[in-house]
């Protein structure tokens, strides 16, 4: 008989979780292993291959399959399989589609994690015995963008906040102020816990806006400092590499805004990453 990956037995269950935001065309999750009666004969267990996702970063699961393993309480060789993405025609990118494959152990409270990670089109394979810890300790994650209403004059931006089952990493914020007369505000950018009661960094921007200037307000990770608050001008300030929880946010605090001080719409950029609770 072929090595072990793990045992199988009668009265075993597999079960299938994932956490998504994108949808691929399909997903298969599948065990193949041989009975002690028959080595060298591979028999194929598998979950019904799934089409349709939710795509809400809601954690989905377990579905599942009960399985033959095998009789008499005989062990059985797990030999290979594990869980295959097919693509469609919006790409799934890594940070997306997280999935844990296990089998659960006559119907207790205990599972081996046969495989777990992160599939999309660029790698649509996750083999038994490769586990990969959900979040940046795994790899990069998907660079998405995130926008804001356009508040009204007077009004900070709204707050921007990490969903569900996500981690962020912010890159980059940008908003336009519009300032007339009066007001010389003083933007900064503030990240705040899930709660809003604790207030993680305030990274103020590098000078006033004067009267009568509209002037670009951008925050980077690895940036650089700058302090252009003519009319059509920009403005650059530095944000601590962070990684952002689920419920943690991102909001405007200015100190000075008035009447007169009118944000844009904002434009975040994160890497983030899904992860299965």
């Amino acid at each position: 008989m072929a090595t072990a990956l793990v045992g199988y037995y009668d009265g075993d269950t597999l079960r299938l979780r994932y956490v998504a935001s994108a949808a691929p065309a399909s997903i298969d999750a599948r065990v193949y292993y041989e009975t002690p009666a028959r080595p060298g004969f591979l028999v194929v267990d598998n979950i019904p291959q799934q089409t349709s996702f939710t795509t809400d970063r809601t954690a989905v699961g377990p579905i599942e399959m009960d399985v033959g393993g095998g009789a008499g309480g005989v062990s059985c060789n797990v030999v290979g399989g594990g869980v295959f993405l097919k693509g469609a025609a919006t790409t799934v990118k890594r940070g997306q589609f997280y999935v844990r494959f296990t089998i659960n152990r006559q119907e207790s409270d205990f599972e081996d994690c046969l495989c777990c990670g992160y599939v999309y089109d660029a790698k649509p394979f996750l083999t038994v015995g490769e586990h990969v810890e959900p979040g940046p300790g795994g790899g990069e994650g998907y660079i998405n963008e995130k926008s804001t209403a356009d508040p009204a004059a007077n009004a900070e931006v709204a707050a921007l906040t990490v969903e569900a089952n996500t981690i962020w990493r912010p890159l980059n914020y940008t908003v336009v102020m519009a300032q007339g007369a009066t007001q010389t505000p003083h933007p900064a950018l503030q990240c705040r816990n899930g709660a809003g009661t604790v207030v993680l960094w305030d990274i103020p921007i590098g000078a006033d806006v004067a009267v009568s200037t509209t002037v670009r307000c951008t925050w980077q990770r690895a940036g650089s400092d700058t302090r252009n608050n003519v009319t059509g001008g920009s403005m650059a300030a530095t944000m601590p590499d962070t990684l952002m929880r689920a419920g943690d946010d991102l909001i405007t605090n200015t100190q000075g805004i008035g009447a007169a001080s009118d944000y844009g719409v904002a434009v975040l950029t994160v890497e983030e990453w899904l992860v299965l609770i």
